[in-house]
């Protein structure tokens, strides 16, 4: 009898053992949970991006500004590349066939964590020009951002300029995409929907380099 309790006594003790280092691995992943959430959210406090939905009123009168005025606009849709099931192919680089824009090759590519694709967000704001709105739709985890007074051109040559940062600071996991007012679109929908699909085909390879224009050929003397 005395050999049974005290077993019950023992039973009894590690089972509260048991259960207080449960207890205390749930609080250590729930503080490590709230501590990355806060972490996360100030991010992106930080960063000071408005969101794509919240700045539809401010987008939809810059297209009715330039359809009145007939003035040029661009829109750019700015991916991460594991949108795309995680894809690290050269051939899915924003530069083509693994080969960077002065034809060497290109740097290999570096993981993009969610932070760091949102911190993209800030760097595309304060290398953009005051009059461009810079937006991130979180429902298709991507950034949208408007150019007005620019032609294509102009927006590829902003792309170049933007990835050259990004690649510095952070990854070159990026996908990029153009579209243009009013060849693409009269809308704001149709402009957004035209960049994304554009980004998909630089992502397969299937959309063509910039290609040089006249205006930006230097003639020889």
């Amino acid at each position: 009898m005395g050999e049974f309790v005290i077993s019950a006594k023992w039973f009894i003790l590690l089972s509260g053992a048991v259960v207080l280092s449960l207890l205390g691995m749930i609080w250590l992943r729930r503080r490590s949970w709230k501590r990355n959430l806060r972490t996360l959210s100030s991010i992106t406090r930080a960063a000071a991006i408005p969101g794509y939905r919240n700045s539809l009123p401010q987008l939809n009168r810059e297209i009715s500004r330039v359809r009145r005025y007939q003035h040029p606009l661009a829109v750019v849709v700015v991916r991460p590349i594991h949108a795309y099931g995680g894809n690290h192919s050269p051939h899915a680089l924003p530069n083509n066939a693994g080969m960077s824009e002065n034809g060497g090759e290109a740097h290999s590519p570096k993981e993009l964590s969610q932070i760091e694709f949102l911190l993209c967000g800030s760097i595309f704001r304060d290398s953009l020009r005051e009059i461009d709105i810079t937006t991130y739709d979180a429902a298709n985890n991507q950034f949208v951002i408007m150019l007005p007074e620019s032609t294509r051109f102009n927006a590829e040559k902003t792309i170049n300029r933007l990835k050259a940062i990004i690649e510095e600071r952070i990854s070159n996991l990026l996908f990029f995409g153009i579209s243009e007012f009013p060849d693409d679109g009269l809308i704001l929908e149709d402009l957004v929907e035209q960049a994304v699909e554009q980004s998909d085909k630089r992502g397969k390879g299937d959309y063509p380099a910039l290609q040089k224009t006249p205006q930006n050929i230097k003639s020889k003397k």
